[in-house]
């Protein structure tokens, strides 16, 4: 028969049945409390804090889409992989700003985004250029900001364009490309005219 002297006395945390009760539970307080950071340091934006504002932003946005068409603004945007030159020749129906900006976002990595300004060399061909190589898929928005008329001067509209561009396919991005022009035949004695392709389907 076994003395109660006999027994292990020491401190508690020196006992095997008392690790063997407490690992799980300290196992499952270190994992909650690492739960609880990962959800208040990533938490999603369920509502949107100024949502008034934000949409007036969206609102804003969709105006200047809606001015770059009224425009007809189109454009060929050429990027020179080898010497790091951007080339933009565009066309619209009013006057143009002297300078534009050129955003090139990365799909995936925010921190490679870049944002250009575009210098009017000659009327309607602008340049810049890249300080870095681009590679692959990249999604492009071509701005330009209100110019009030000034001494004769007329004034700029607001408006943007926006592309996406895959430099594994080709360097080179077209802005709404217009339709093209063709003749159409008409009833003898009506004199031929030039008209769009959208027109002359508009008329089928």
């Amino acid at each position: 028969m076994t003395n109660i002297s006999d027994r292990d006395t020491g401190p508690w945390y020196r006992q095997t049945w008392a690790w063997f009760v407490l690992t799980p539970l300290i196992v499952v307080v270190i994992a909650s409390m690492n739960f609880v950071f990962l959800a208040f340091s990533h938490q999603d934006d369920v509502v949107m804090d100024d949502y008034y504002k934000e949409g007036r932003t969206i609102n804003q946005h969709f105006t200047l889409d809606q001015t770059a068409k009224a425009l007809e603004l189109d454009g060929q945007l050429e990027i020179d992989l080898l010497v790091g030159d951007v080339v933009l020749d565009l066309r619209s129906l009013r006057a143009l700003p002297v300078e534009l900006m050129l955003e090139l976002s990365h799909p995936v990595e925010s921190a490679l985004d870049l944002t250009l300004t575009l210098k009017e060399i000659a009327p309607r061909r602008y340049v810049s250029g890249l300080e870095q190589r681009l590679e692959n898929r990249w999604y492009v928005r071509l701005s330009a900001a209100a110019i009030e008329p000034l001494d004769g001067r007329p004034g700029v509209d607001a408006w943007r364009l926006n592309g996406e561009l895959n430099l594994a396919l080709g360097s080179r991005l077209v802005f709404n490309e217009p339709a093209k022009s063709h003749m159409i035949d008409l009833p003898p004695g009506v004199e031929t005219v030039e008209v769009t392709a959208a027109k002359a389907a508009a008329q089928h």
